[in-house]
């Protein structure tokens, strides 16, 4: 299967649907794409009163509890967007809730969402950024076996969820649990395999 890199989704894609970056300087510098596009670059801690925002707002994920206090200096009604970043949006986060409740909020788009509410919606992950040895789209297009003959992808790393990833390894553990690869080699790997365990990590 050949993948067409306009159709594909990742973190780094989504956020360009915004007209506004709202982050750190070490943020927009993290990645290259990013890096290139000043013009979008929002400094969360120049967000002061009366605040002329865009129609569509982009924050990084684990600026949530900062941004929560900035929301009341927007001007104007805006949809939301939060990725690049492992932070679970919960109901139990006032954070979160603060600014749900803005009325000018319209939408919201976000990655690991954790609840179900009228103004918030989940998007994927989508596939890594381009600045990442398993974000090169070249690797998805290599040709992979057409028969998938083995039952269960067992090939994850515990410590990103220690508490979640360790039973699920232990009840799965006859499966065998596979050394990490380069990542073109992993996808070929996978495509031998019918299903591939995916526990929580990070985010959700």
């Amino acid at each position: 299967m050949f993948y067409d890199p306009e159709e594909i989704i990742s973190g780094e894609k989504i956020q360009e649907i915004a007209d506004l970056y709202i982050g750190t300087y070490e943020d927009f510098l993290w990645n290259p794409r990013i890096m290139e596009q000043p013009e979008k670059h929002q400094p969360i801690d120049d967000i002061n009163p009366g605040f002329d925002n865009p129609p569509i707002v982009f924050v990084y994920g684990h600026l949530i509890n900062i941004f929560s206090h900035k929301i009341d200096y927007f001007k104007n009604e805006f949809v939301l967007i939060t990725h690049n970043g492992d932070t679970n949006l919960l109901k139990d986060n006032a954070d979160v809730i603060k600014i749900l409740n803005s009325e000018k909020l319209l939408g919201w788009w976000g990655q690991n969402v954790c609840f179900v509410h009228h103004k918030i919606h989940p998007v994927p992950i989508g596939l890594a950024n381009s600045m990442w040895e398993h974000g090169n789209i070249e690797d998805l297009q290599k040709p992979t076996v057409s028969i998938r003959y083995k039952p269960l992808y067992l090939n994850f790393n515990i410590y990103t969820n220690s508490y979640v990833r360790e039973p699920c390894l232990d009840a799965l553990h006859a499966y065998g649990i596979l050394n990490m690869v380069k990542f073109k080699d992993h996808i070929q790997r996978m495509s031998e395999y019918f299903s591939c365990a995916c526990p929580e990590g990070n985010g959700v």
